[in-house]
C-alpha cells in the first residue's frame, strides 16, 4: 500500500506541476485532453465514476493504469465533494490532497489508488469549464 500511496503522491505532483491535470495546454493556454497510453475513447471504464452531467474528453490506458478525462460546467468545489461521497461510498478511503492552482485527492482501496484532479472553471487555462481527470492506479500482483 505505500508503494501505491507513493506512486498516486508521485503523479499527483507531476499533474500538478503543469497545473493541467495532466492535460496539455496549447499556444492559447486552453487546456486541452491529456495523452493517454493505448487506444484513447470516450467512454470510461464501469469501476471510474464519471461525473454527471460532465463530457467525457478522452479515456484510456494499459495494464494497471487508467485515465477518464472530463468538462463540467459546475465549480471544482461541486466536482471534489461529489467524488469523495462517491469514492468513500465505494470503499476508497481518503489517502491525501493537494490544493495549489488546481486540486487533486488520492483515494485508495486495496491495491487501487484513484487520483482525482481538478481545475476550477475559474482558472484562465480552463477556458470557462471545470477540467477533471480520474487516474486508477492498480498495483501489480507479485
Amino acid at each position: 500500500m505505500k508503494k501505491l500511496l507513493l506512486l498516486g503522491a508521485s503523479i499527483g505532483a507531476i499533474a500538478l506541476m503543469g497545473a493541467g491535470c495532466g492535460a496539455t495546454t496549447d499556444t492559447t493556454g486552453t487546456v486541452g485532453a491529456p495523452s493517454v497510453p493505448g487506444t484513447p475513447s470516450t467512454t470510461a471504464p464501469s469501476d471510474i465514476p464519471v461525473y454527471p452531467g460532465a463530457t467525457v474528453t478522452v479515456s484510456g490506458g494499459t495494464g494497471a493504469t487508467y485515465l477518464v478525462a472530463m468538462t463540467t460546467s459546475d465549480t471544482a468545489a461541486q466536482v471534489l465533494t461529489w467524488y469523495e461521497s462517491a469514492f468513500t461510498s465505494a470503499g476508497f478511503k481518503a489517502a491525501g490532497a493537494l490544493d495549489l492552482k488546481a486540486s487533486s485527492r488520492l483515494y485508495a482501496k486495496d491495491k487501487v489508488g484513484m487520483y482525482l484532479g481538478v481545475i476550477d472553471k475559474s482558472q484562465p487555462a480552463a477556458k470557462g469549464v471545470t477540467v477533471i481527470q480520474v487516474t486508477r492506479q492498480a498495483q501489480p500482483a507479485n
